[in-house]
């Protein structure tokens, strides 16, 4: 898929015409996300990169990582008329993305996503009793994945994802983001490992917490069980049979303000829909190993449980709507 010119040292990305021969070739099933909303447009970047939109992610590898964080730490995070979504504990849920992309439109490239798990403010949600409820209630909107920050290995996602998403990303190219596996002699199989390395570069939002040096490190296990009794009660038997054959849906992502390049773009959130297509296993954490710095440390973030999308397929819509700072009230959305 990639094409043999390079950008500042990157492939270049493939064109809208490569792109619409490649759908024609493949023949995406009628249904999938890649047929429902294909790439029809094209967008250039400030440094004058032409980019199809909207943006699809063919094949990747990802790991979930679902866990906890002090509440308060999280609340000054967020920018907007937002909330933490809670535990029974207090704690805020905060999760960190590891992906893999393997083929996307924009080539392959790895990527660390902080997410908080907010309501929009005034609105009533319960605690949670575990984190997998966090995917019902994205599914069913009643609570957001809001994109705090990210760190990605090669520039042009960089400038896609800042210019046309709104999302808060840096360029990390000493990461690490490596799947392997290992035979388990107690459990008898071979169990799936991700090492993981990641780091705050110059120039973050949030210095103070956020200078340059180690963001998480370390290598994780993953069994790959189905935890049915936990998506049970999350979604319920009707719903949890229905995703044996993978799971298809949508949430809506919310961005920080003051990233995109547009009028008074400090006032407002970006709200864009995420289309998705996998097949999730998980493996419940029983020992926090990784090892935290920067803002992870200072939030207190523990790892709860580990969601691995082995084939994780994904379209981002660009963003439809603009929510507001909480001194504009007649502009809020939700």
């Amino acid at each position: 898929m990639a094409e043999s010119k390079t950008i500042a040292g990157e492939l270049e990305p493939p064109t809208l015409a490569s792109l619409a021969e490649r759908a024609a070739k493949e023949k995406f099933p009628v249904g999938s996300i890649f047929q429902q909303h294909p790439c029809v447009g094209s967008q250039t970047l400030a440094n004058s990169d032409v980019v199809a939109v909207p943006y699809h992610n063919y094949s990747s590898d990802a790991v979930i990582v679902w866990g906890t964080a002090d509440a308060d730490w999280v609340r000054k995070a967020i920018k907007g008329p937002y909330t933490p979504l809670l535990d029974r504990d207090g704690k805020a849920q905060v999760a960190l993305w590891c992906v893999e992309y393997k083929d996307t439109m924009l080539n392959p490239y790895k990527e660390y996503i902080i997410v908080f798990a907010t309501v929009p403010a005034g609105r009533d949600v319960a605690p949670i009793s575990y984190p997998h409820q966090q995917l019902q209630l994205f599914e069913d909107k009643l609570a957001f994945p809001y994109i705090y920050k990210l760190w990605l290995d090669k520039q042009l996602p960089v400038n896609y994802g800042r210019e046309l998403l709104g999302c808060d990303k840096y360029l990390d190219r000493g990461m690490t983001l490596a799947f392997g596996s290992r035979s388990d002699g107690k459990l008898g199989f071979t169990v799936t490992t991700l090492t993981v390395e990641a780091h705050h570069v110059e120039g973050e939002i949030n210095p103070a917490e956020a200078t340059a040096g180690l963001l998480v490190k370390g290598t994780i296990d993953l069994t790959d069980s189905m935890h049915l009794g936990s998506l049970v009660g999350a979604f319920g038997m009707r719903r949890t049979l229905g995703m044996a054959a993978g799971v298809r849906g949508s949430w809506h992502v919310v961005n920080p303000p003051g990233i995109m390049a547009r009028p008074d773009s400090e006032r407002y959130n970006p709200v864009w829909t995420f289309w998705f297509e996998t097949s999730p296993k998980f493996t419940t954490v029983s020992e926090d190993k990784l090892e935290y710095g920067g803002e992870l440390k200072a939030m207190g973030f523990q790892a709860k449980l580990l969601q691995h999308d082995p084939s994780l397929r994904a379209v981002l819509l660009p963003p439809w709507t603009f929510t507001s700072m909480p001194d504009e009230p007649h502009r809020k959305c939700f």
